[in-house]
């Protein structure tokens, strides 16, 4: 059995929000969406796929090919995007669709560069991903009908990954790094390339899907605590500790994953209210749970 990671406080805290869960058992589980996220035995950093309900029961599995990682579901949540390691170590990315019950695999995206991180339009219709086709790395959006793909220009000197949408689709959230430039958060519009750094020092960001107040919210990580702020820089608050942060389908919750050595030596997944109540999802000795979606 794996010992607690948190104090005591972070405990009871936990344990309320399970008691708070636990009083709203009668409504169903595709109220609140399932989560989807990869897992491996650990240290492996790419596995196989699977979903479980929102509250860490219902477990199924999608894929066996033990190389795919950072699923994403589409906003009808009835395709993920997905990549798989073609190659092992020394290879790369591809990206692929599944439907929700393990059906209808398809590569997307095939070749021998990396097309990594997708993330969904909010109609749907076009995925965001980063690339280094062209020796450098860029942010690509694939219209999935027309099966045609736009290069989307970033700052000079900044490598962008980990892209996010918009709410209203016109804009694009992403982690850049680069030796001349403000590590952290950016924006860019995604048809006039107008850009803006909305936080330095910060990583993965996920913006919040359905709100337009103050251009929504991007939740992060920065220096190993899970953050929330307004997409105008704004009113950043820390709810949790770990990495690869994504919003609920209700936009009330964030799923992540954290590592704890002493714990382990793996990852699991917790969930954080933007108030700061945390709830473990995963605790399974030896297996890594990572890059969750919901």
């Amino acid at each position: 059995m794996k010992r607690s990671a948190f104090p005591a406080s972070f405990k009871a805290l936990s344990a309320a929000v399970a008691v708070a869960l636990g009083s709203v058992g009668c409504v169903p589980n595709d109220y609140y969406g399932d989560i989807v996220f990869a897992q491996a035995a650990a240290p492996a950093m790419w596995g196989d796929l699977y979903v479980m309900d929102w509250d860490g029961f219902g477990l199924r599995q999608l894929t066996n090919s033990g190389a795919d990682a950072y699923p994403r579901w589409s906003p009808a949540k009835d395709r993920i995007a997905f990549n798989r390691r073609i190659g092992g170590p020394s290879g790369h990315w591809d990206l692929y669709l599944i439907d929700p019950d393990g059906s209808d695999e398809t590569a997307l995206i095939t070749g021998t560069t990396n097309d990594i991180t997708p993330a969904w339009s909010p109609d749907g219709t076009r995925l965001a991903y980063q690339s280094d086709r062209l020796g450098d790395v860029a942010i690509y959006i694939y219209d999935i009908a027309r099966r045609t793909e736009t290069r989307i220009d970033t700052p000079a000197g900044v490598t962008p990954s980990h892209p996010s949408w918009s709410p209203d689709g016109e804009s694009i959230a992403f982690e850049g790094v680069g030796p001349t430039v403000t590590n952290g958060v950016y924006t860019v519009d995604v048809v006039d390339g107008g850009w803006h750094l909305v936080i330095a020092d910060a990583h993965e960001p996920d913006w919040y899907r359905k709100s337009t107040l103050n251009g929504g919210m991007i939740t992060y990580r920065q220096y190993g605590d899970i953050k929330v702020i307004n997409a105008d820089g704004s009113g950043a608050r820390i709810i949790g500790s770990g990495e690869q942060p994504k919003w609920s389908v209700d936009f009330e919750t964030v799923v992540y994953q954290y590592y704890y050595a002493p714990e382990g030596n793996d990852y699991d997944l917790y969930k954080a209210e933007t108030d700061g109540r945390v709830t473990r999802l995963t605790d399974n000795e030896g297996l890594n749970e990572m890059y969750p979606h919901w």
